[in-house]
């Protein structure tokens, strides 16, 4: 504890002071003392809702989803106005554990609709999405769409209707790219990847991502893993077709973004391989 020696011994028997330093943690990366210090706050005096969420979330980005489970459990219990997002995760800490009907009983009994109200200016005449709102929040929107998907999915819903569903929030990250933090477009190239097997035209895929990789290069960076590998996927689209020449086009383009990420070496060797095989 050499790094708080700011903090008088006193400061640790109040629960509010592990608080602010779990989250500190959290917000760093560092989920395993994250844990830690959630869990000392949590046997003070003054521990709430928000402690056992914040350990809940911990262990979530864990994969520990029994443990998640049972921190958003206890903080649903101890909450005196209950929130979505203790709902969305404890949703899809149940579908990790494949308990389905529990999951499904949470999402009928009204978040979903919630969720997507949230998605616009005006929730009554769902016209203008809410920009700012989903820049914050892009990350749950994305959790809410799996979410969404995997229940869809156990119900036995069509190709068609679980595309139109994560077009809708395909369209309000493409609506929010603009000056937006990273995790819009990270978020974004997920919802593509789920969408990917329910296309099984390769045209109409290509159209779909023609107009996606436009919609970034005119709003965000055009320095960004997102759109090297969307060109990627398009490229492998195209060469599916028979299209050699725009598949070149797009490999190369690809490799001309900055990729960054411990996968990058491997993304440029793929890249290449597919140049030195295809490309004349």
């Amino acid at each position: 504890l050499v790094e708080y020696c700011n903090y008088s011994r006193e400061d640790f028997y109040n629960n509010s002071d592990w608080y602010e330093i779990a989250y500190e943690k959290y917000y760093s990366g560092d989920f395993e003392a994250a844990i830690d210090f959630f869990s000392r706050g949590i046997l003070l005096p003054g521990a709430d809702s928000r402690d056992y969420y914040g350990r809940g979330l911990s262990y979530y980005q864990f994969n520990l989803f029994e443990e998640a489970l049972d921190d958003f459990n206890k903080s649903k219990e101890l909450q005196e106005q209950k929130d979505w997002q203790t709902d969305l995760y404890l949703m899809s800490s149940l579908i990790n554990l494949n308990k389905y009907d529990d999951a499904t009983a949470i999402f009928d009994a009204g978040i979903n609709d919630r969720l997507l109200d949230y998605l616009y200016a005006d929730a009554e005449t769902r016209e203008d999405f809410d920009v700012t709102w989903i820049r914050e929040w892009s990350d749950e929107l994305y959790i809410a769409a799996e979410i969404r998907d995997a229940i869809k999915v156990k119900k036995g819903a069509s190709s068609i209707e679980r595309r139109s569903d994560l077009e809708l929030t395909q369209n309000a990250f493409i609506a929010s790219l603009g000056d937006a933090e990273t995790n819009v477009l990270k978020n974004l190239e997920g919802i593509i990847y789920m969408m990917e097997d329910l296309i099984d035209d390769e045209f109409t895929f290509i159209i779909k991502l023609n107009t996606i990789i436009d919609s970034i290069i005119q709003n965000a960076s055009p320095s960004n893993s997102t759109l090297s590998n969307l060109l990627r996927i398009r490229g492998d689209r195209k060469l599916e077709l028979g299209d050699e020449s725009g598949a070149c086009e797009d490999y190369e383009k690809a490799l001309s973004f900055t990729v960054k990420g411990k996968d990058s070496v491997k993304f440029q060797t793929y890249l290449n391989n597919q140049i030195r095989e295809n490309c004349r």
